[in-house]
């Protein structure tokens, strides 16, 4: 500090310097912290899964699962072009190779074919918007978010630049 300063101007100075710090920091540590979603989805058995442990929760049921992902599909019907247009790509997929679980959160309608949230946690997952895609990693991190169809080449890409490491949680 400058000696010309009186004693509390420099204590004030330093003060706020420090707030500043502890403000960017703090700005740095929430940019730097992944969204997690947690959730919990079923199977057409109703056998129950969880976001956050995906790799421990396939591993009691299945035995082994290497970084398995999630493509979470959220609409308010089941009869929107969108959803139908996904449901298309994704049966396009082969999603054992990928490691990848489709699950569906409808909050208007009850959908057993494969995974799936109750229809609450679909009303509690909902957005603005009447359809939304997320990426989850294993561990309920969102890789990536967008209102849009992704084609099976968007979904794989997303995937492998995940598992490569390009691709950060969000």
């Amino acid at each position: 500090m400058r000696e010309d300063f009186p004693a509390k101007t420099q204590k004030n100075l330093h003060l706020k310097a420090t707030l500043v710090l502890v403000g960017l920091l703090s700005n740095f540590a929430l940019a730097a912290t992944p969204t997690i979603l947690y959730f919990k989805f079923y199977d057409s058995g109703q056998e129950t899964f969880h976001s956050i442990h995906l790799r421990q929760d396939l591993e009691r049921r299945f035995g082994a699962s290497d970084s398995p992902a999630i493509l979470l599909i959220q609409t308010q019907t089941l009869k929107t072009s969108q959803y139908l247009k996904q449901s298309h790509i994704n049966e396009s997929i082969d999603a054992e190779s990928l490691r990848l679980l489709f699950v569906v959160a409808c909050s208007t309608e009850v959908y057993k074919e494969g995974y799936h949230t109750d229809m609450s946690k679909a009303k509690e997952l909902e957005d603005q918007k009447k359809f939304k895609t997320i990426l989850l990693n294993d561990h309920g991190q969102i890789l990536f978010q967008c209102f849009e169809i992704l084609s099976a080449k968007e979904i794989k890409t997303l995937i492998h630049d995940w598992r490569s490491g390009k691709r950060k949680p969000i």
